[in-house]
């Protein structure tokens, strides 16, 4: 290792003592100043920043991101749940699964006896509480003319008030079983009773999956359809533990046919106990016309970065000072030091932060030389320790 060093040392103090004829080599206001003889020599190479956009897909470049495989799903916010309001025998249903179905609109058909009895205790409490109602009227006028006594007005009131409520019972159960407020006003007699209850659409959206038939019978709360809003999916990718650990909520998740690139919203804490991968949970808005929900889907992961923010230098291109990270950038004075940080690196290159514009050259080989010269002459001690 130190014989590496010495020999290291030794190829730059020839270089800075060539012949009389080749310029020496200075430092000039930050600017390391080498003359074309000493950059040959010393095997230097050039090649230019090039700026990173992550922001649309099929601009990440190669081995800058994590391969990750998952499933599109639907979020539970976008998902609505259809169930039988009431037990009975599905008599028709009136949509089919991939259709789209609007606010209101009619999915099915269940034929039921439950709704007979809902409908005529409608009827019954309505009967009680109009009888409740005007015998407390009644008895009002009668307390005030001191025919009867205050505890009579009373049972009255009482009455009236159970009467009401037992209405409101049963209107909010026609209501459960799928009744509109106009449907519940239309049944005013005994002839205006139905067997049959419709089930309609709460919310606009896309019928996923239907689970009961034509003919089938149904119980309460059985689900009937699974309908979801497709304007914004989501994709359940599965990561290892090492790569759960690079991710973090807003990073670039970008899908082969998808136009626009999502972004990272979560990475469950947990490990799956099977698989040992963590799942991370991604949004892509706008994504109906590319993504299915189940379908399996191969996505890049890339770190949230501030557009035009970052270049891709080689990795060579970077050299360690006193604990920081430089390029040396060529001007017209000569070659000056930048500090940058870098920001994700790779086996061939590094996307890098700072003082470097896309399109600017800077040195990717000959690092050795170079850096010995802005050490100073006579420096291989400290170039070897800062050396990695």
């Amino acid at each position: 290792m130190h014989r590496n060093l010495t020999l290291t040392a030794c190829a730059i103090v020839q270089l800075a003592t060539t012949p009389a004829h080749t310029a020496s080599t200075q430092v000039s206001e930050g600017h390391i100043v080498l003359s074309r003889e000493q950059l040959t020599a010393a095997r230097a190479a050039f090649t230019s920043a090039v700026p990173i956009d992550i922001t649309m897909a099929g601009t990440i470049p190669d081995g800058a991101s994590l391969r990750l495989a998952g499933r599109v799903v639907v979020p539970n916010s976008a998902l609505e749940l259809v169930l039988a309001p009431v037990a009975g025998r599905v008599e028709a249903l009136l949509v089919n699964p991939g259709q789209s179905v609007r606010v209101g609109q009619s999915l099915a058909r269940i034929h039921s006896a439950e709704i007979l009895t809902l409908q005529r205790e409608l009827l019954g409490a309505r009967v009680q509480a109009a009888t409740a109602r005007a015998r407390a009227v009644r008895d009002e006028q009668l307390h005030d003319e001191g025919i009867i006594s205050r505890n009579r007005l009373e049972e009255s009131r009482a009455q009236l008030v159970a009467g009401e409520a037992m209405l409101r019972e049963q209107d909010q159960l026609l209501q459960l079983a799928g009744f509109s407020a106009n449907a519940i006003a239309r049944i005013t007699t005994a002839d205006d009773i139905s067997p049959v209850v419709t089930v309609s659409a709460r919310r606009a959206g896309t019928v996923l999956q239907q689970t009961t038939g034509p003919g089938e019978y149904t119980s309460a709360g059985q689900p009937m359809f699974r309908l979801g809003m497709l304007h914004s999916l989501w994709v359940e990718l599965q990561a290892t533990r090492d790569q759960a650990a690079r991710i973090s909520a807003g990073d670039a998740v970008a899908i082969a046919g998808c136009p626009r690139a999502g972004h990272v919203m979560a990475t469950a804490p947990l490990l799956d106990s099977q698989s040992q991968t963590a799942t991370v949970r991604a949004e892509l808005s706008g994504s109906t016309n590319c993504l299915t929900p189940n379908q399996y889907v191969e996505a890049q992961v890339t770190p949230r970065l501030p557009p035009g923010s970052l270049v891709s230098v080689p990795v060579g291109s970077l050299v360690q000072r006193q604990g920081r990270t430089y390029v040396f950038r060529r001007e017209p004075a000569g070659l000056l030091p930048v500090p940058v940080v870098v920001e994700r690196r790779t086996a061939a290159s590094a996307w890098i932060a700072g003082e470097i514009r896309p399109g600017e050259a800077v040195a990717s080989a000959g690092l050795a030389a170079i850096k010995g010269a802005w050490l100073g002459l006579g420096a291989a001690t400290d170039g070897a320790e800062e050396h990695q």
